[in-house]
């Protein structure tokens, strides 16, 4: 029996979580043990415990998980502390793999990988790292860049967007690129539900819009509030469903909900506009969408709401950068458009609306895309034999099964 050390930097769980559950969830349980250690209490931690996850809520400064990417002036000064930040996290890692016995530390985000690498490093034992990210030019992709030339024992990157990103010039031996798993089960389509467009104040045949995924400017959804007027001039039915919360605590991520506010305000779009918040019933949700946008306005690293709503036959949109590259591949499956274009989005979802018939064989032809090419068992056969590539032959038969 190995035992897997996992590590994120939040509490939360967003679609890199989700990813991440879904392999603790279908590990080979008579070969792989499971461990989570994250910055405290939530979510995150209820839902790993459920699948039989030994989790560990400490260790993490809080103002360390307050450093971020965007270009803020308390990201700018909080690099200078972050040696002595982390030092408490690199002594609690380390604690964790000596008391547990741990066999292979796997690592989601940029503060996981690297407050990793000391305790591996100590006990010899293998460091994956999961990238999930597609960093724009600038120090901190250089710096990783170079740091992962030699950090990690291997790198599994969720897409060639992120490989590329981050991994640009490490070995190719080190690097795999393994796209996000899905479990179609769970992801499908059903028919509508019309008591939960009652509960959510939406009319029973209303066209609803809908976005999934944190309350982030990366995720562009003011281009799609933006884009809302124009649809509604030839749909006056239309209505606009914003799932998501605001999830992570660095700095520049806060108070995106409010500016969202203020835009449906300006628009007058009080009554055309749903915000959700976190919402558990996701494949409910996705259900009652008919239509659903992802409009980045960066990069994604994958982009998991395209597959899960591909995955329920939801006719999807997507932004022509990052990962949403690598899932809609071809027009039959699904639309790219450009980057915070509320232009092109409006005149995409008008053209869809007006199609009846091209939604229903794209989404029929993207659930059978989803399961050719992002089942959840090829992924976790995947990352079981990059275990096995670092573990050796004594978890060579962990591939053969995916746990139930």
């Amino acid at each position: 029996m190995k035992r897997i050390l996992y590590m994120a930097p939040t509490s939360k769980i967003g679609g890199a979580e989700r990813s991440l559950l879904e392999l603790i969830g279908g590990l080979p349980r008579d070969r792989y043990e499971p461990f989570l250690l994250i910055p405290g209490e939530g979510p995150l931690a209820d839902r790993a415990r459920s699948l039989g996850t030994t989790v560990i809520t400490d260790g993490w400064p809080a103002p360390l998980l307050r450093l971020g990417r965007e270009r803020t002036l308390m990201n700018r000064m909080l690099p200078i502390l972050a040696p002595a930040l982390i030092l408490p996290l690199l002594i609690r890692v380390a604690r964790v793999v000596n008391e547990e016995g741990i066999d292979l530390i796997h690592t989601n985000g940029i503060k996981a990988h690297l407050a990793a690498w000391p305790a591996a490093c100590a006990y010899r034992i293998p460091l994956v790292w999961h990238l999930r990210d597609v960093l724009s030019p600038g120090l901190l992709r250089s710096g990783l860049r170079w740091i992962t030339g030699w950090m990690p024992d291997l790198v599994i990157a969720n897409s060639k967007a992120s490989a590329e990103s981050t991994a640009l010039g490490t070995p190719a031996d080190r690097v795999r690129t393994i796209y996000n798993g899905l479990d179609t089960v769970e992801f499908a389509p059903h028919p509508p539900d019309p008591f939960l467009r009652d509960a959510l104040g939406i009319g029973r045949d209303d066209f609803v819009i809908g976005a999934l995924g944190m309350l982030t400017p990366l995720k562009g959804h003011i281009h799609l509030i933006r884009a809302l007027p124009r649809i509604l001039e030839e749909v006056p039915g239309a209505r606009l469903m914003i799932v998501g919360e605001e999830m992570y605590v660095t700095a520049g991520h806060g108070g995106y909900r409010r500016v969202l506010i203020d835009e449906i305000r300006r628009l007058e779009l009080e009554k055309k506009v749903v915000l959700t918040g976190r919402r558990d019933d996701v494949v409910r949700i996705y259900n009652t969408m008919d239509i659903v946008v992802l409009c980045s306005v960066r990069p994604e690293s994958f982009g998991r709401v395209l597959v899960e709503a591909m995955s329920c036959e939801r006719p999807v949109i997507g932004s022509d950068i990052g990962g949403p590259r690598e899932i809609i591949t071809r027009p039959e499956v699904g639309v790219l458009v450009p980057p915070a274009d509320h232009e092109a989005l409006s005149s995409t979802i008008l053209e869809l609306y007006h199609d009846p018939g091209r939604r229903l064989r794209m989404s029929r032809a993207a659930r059978m895309w989803v399961r050719e090419r992002f089942a959840l068992e090829r992924h976790v056969r995947d990352v079981c034999e990059a275990y096995e590539a670092l573990l050796g032959p004594a978890a060579a038969h962990a591939t053969g099964a995916v746990a139930s």
